[in-house]
């Protein structure tokens, strides 16, 4: 990996990290099960470990990012749009 790529792949973490302390702090018990759930399809965000970024189940991250979208647009707007689901 680049000295360039890493920095971008540390500012994403940081990025990642920084939103899924947003849905700790604001967001239902629900969310944060499914915020793990998506979390477990990625590379680990947490912490200055050496990094290996293994295949990512595309499958299993596609399901839990749109059950975590779905419980997003129920818990962010006062009323979820038409289009949300």
């Amino acid at each position: 990996m680049t000295l360039a790529r890493g920095r971008e792949l540390a500012k994403a973490r940081v990025a990642y990290q920084g939103a899924l302390n947003d849905v700790y702090v604001y967001g239902t018990d629900e969310a944060w099960r499914l915020t793990k759930r998506l979390s477990a399809t990625m590379p680990p965000t947490l912490g200055f470990q050496t990094l290996q970024i293994k295949r990512v189940n595309r499958a299993a991250f596609a399901s839990a990012y749109s059950a975590f979208l779905a419980r997003i647009c129920d818990e962010v707007p006062a009323r979820p749009r038409p289009g949300c689901r």
